[in-house]
């Protein structure tokens, strides 16, 4: 082959190598990023009681 017919080639390979290294990043950051919820279990529910009261407002002042 010559210098002439490799250069495409060669133009084309470049291309390949960075369309694949770009869909391997975004595949990775999908990979990180996706969140997985955790198994409910039962056993570590806690019972939680609210308390509320009447509380008086505080008064407000005019500058």
């Amino acid at each position: 082959m010559t210098t002439f017919s490799q250069r495409p080639a060669h133009k084309l390979w470049r291309n390949w190598k960075r369309i694949a290294f770009t869909s391997q990043m975004l595949w990775n950051k999908k990979k990180h990023s996706a969140v997985i919820a955790p198994e409910y279990d039962p056993e570590q529910e806690e019972n939680v009681v609210l308390l509320s009261q009447q509380k008086s407002l505080p008064d407000i002042r005019l500058c």
